[in-house]
């Protein structure tokens, strides 16, 4: 099976500092040009290694978490990003053996507060 081609602005993403980190989290973000008024929410991408959760369940349920945090963001009009890259930076041990519910919960309330402070910081900018 060949391998997925990779977006030129998501690749461009992944080798950036994170523009805001959190806890466990890095966002990298790529702001729509001044004048681009597209009404769409931009895409979102992850870097979720393996070295840091190594259970394919516990990675795709980070990223519907992630998913599902990006489209309740509230992004004023004009400063919502065109392409943002969310990388899980580091993992806790004890995710182990939290239950998925409570740690659900958990990846949820820091990437609300992520997205928060990056609506924040686009909004001033």
């Amino acid at each position: 099976m060949p391998r997925a081609r990779v977006d030129a602005e998501f690749a461009a993403l992944s080798r950036r500092r994170p523009d805001l980190v959190s806890e466990h989290f890095g966002l990298a973000l790529m702001m729509r040009a001044p004048h681009d008024t597209a009404s769409s929410l931009g895409r979102l991408g992850f870097a979720v290694p393996k070295r840091q959760l190594a259970r394919a369940v516990d990675r795709n349920a980070l990223k519907r978490v992630a998913r599902e945090a990006w489209r309740h963001a509230r992004w004023a009009p004009a400063s919502s990003p065109a392409v943002a890259m969310l990388k899980l930076r580091r993992a806790n041990a004890q995710w182990r053996a939290t239950p998925r519910l409570a740690l659900k919960r958990a990846w949820r309330s820091e990437l609300d507060q992520l997205f928060a402070r990056a609506a924040a910081r686009g909004a001033r900018a």
